[in-house]
């Protein structure tokens, strides 16, 4: 695989830490008709989700087109994400490209743009090793100091490749950034694995503060209905002129320094 670097860059962020809490949004990507992306109506979507509540926002997932856009339109989008979320809650960038270059790219990018981390997930291949995992991984979280998530969907590339607590223990050790693992395996077992992995890892290790005993926080379906109604049953801020409607998003994962 790529060349890592050897040792990882002097955080220059100047972030605040932040910490994941409720079920964290992740919009999907509105599109005109002519299938071209509708960035006022992400704005519009968005803004809608953090003033009812959204504890952060991530982008551009599966769900959100991230195969199908150009490198340009997510570049865009994020800037859009950042910009309208002003701060309000954290916003993670979906890193993660059928090339390895546009996935540095985007990482790089993201990073300028002001975002607070980085979800990255094993290379767009067929059945990678799991040291060709290991490798993507470090060579993203070497080239920004962002906070990374990693996300484990062994389904997509099929059985067999998966981030096991292995592999974990070694992304910990390699990386200060590195800060959990979004689990879309569907095994509890090996959940549980890796939870123990963390936990198990030294205090001063991000990604032991976020898998103590388990999971920390959800990226749920529910999150397609407003935050607020979720907990309340009413919303807590009155939708502007042209707010989406609450099947607009859905789920996003963001963690701290």
């Amino acid at each position: 695989m790529s060349t890592v670097l050897e040792q990882p860059p002097v955080a220059k962020t100047g972030k605040k830490p932040f910490v994941l809490k409720g079920v964290m949004q992740a919009p999907v990507t509105p599109l005109h008709d002519d299938f071209s992306v509708d960035y006022d109506g992400l704005a519009k979507m968005v803004d809608f989700h953090v003033r009812n509540g959204a504890p952060a926002i991530a982008w551009p997932h599966h769900k959100a087109e991230s195969p199908n856009l150009t490198i340009e339109e997510r570049k865009q989008g994020a800037e859009v994400l950042i910009r309208t979320v002003a701060k309000r809650v954290p916003v993670s960038i979906f890193a993660a490209a059928l090339s390895e270059e546009d996935a540095l790219d985007i990482a790089r990018h993201a990073q300028r743009a002001g975002a607070d981390m980085l979800l990255t997930i094993s290379p767009y291949c067929r059945r990678p090793t799991q040291e060709e995992i290991f490798r993507s991984i470090v060579r993203i979280g070497t080239h920004t100091d962002l906070p990374v998530l990693t996300y484990n969907s062994p389904w997509r590339n099929g059985e067999g490749v998966e981030f096991t607590s292995d592999l974990v223990a070694r992304l910990i050790e390699r990386l200060p950034n590195y800060i959990g693992m979004k689990d879309a395996g569907f095994h509890s077992e090996k959940f549980l694995e890796i939870s123990r992995t963390c936990s198990l890892r030294t205090p001063s290790a991000p990604a032991a503060r976020f898998l103590p005993a388990g999971r920390s926080r959800p990226i749920s379906a529910t999150a397609f209905s407003p935050p607020s109604r979720r907990r309340t049953g009413r919303p807590r801020a009155p939708a502007r002129s042209g707010s989406p409607s609450s099947t607009a998003c859905s789920r996003t994962s963001t963690p701290p320094r």
